[in-house]
């Protein structure tokens, strides 16, 4: 199997970065930190590629989306397609603790 590859597309929102997974007979479009919203993917039959990266941009071209969320029904052609929440980060100043 492949190692996914990333391309660049861009959206009303800016540029977004989705990531190219093919499992199978399917090709699944990750989308993890788009401008705006939480992350999201878009899974199409393989032979569909470009559907399903026009799919994805789409998505990211929508005002709101809930996280979490399945969003099947809401991309034409799709075989499933769901957000998930953003990564965060806890900054601050690390901590070393030895245990006796």
């Amino acid at each position: 199997m492949p190692p996914p590859k990333t391309v660049i597309r861009y959206s009303n929102h800016g540029a977004i970065e989705l990531q190219i997974d093919r499992q199978g007979g399917n090709v699944q479009i990750n989308c993890l930190m788009p401008p705006r919203g939480p992350g999201f993917f878009v899974v199409f039959p393989a032979d569909e590629e470009s559907k399903a990266l026009d799919a994805a941009v789409e998505v990211a071209n929508r005002d709101s989306l809930p996280e979490g969320a399945n969003i099947t029904d809401t991309v034409p052609g799709c075989l499933a397609a769901g957000t998930v929440a953003r990564p965060t980060f806890q900054l601050g100043t690390p901590g070393v603790r030895n245990d006796e």
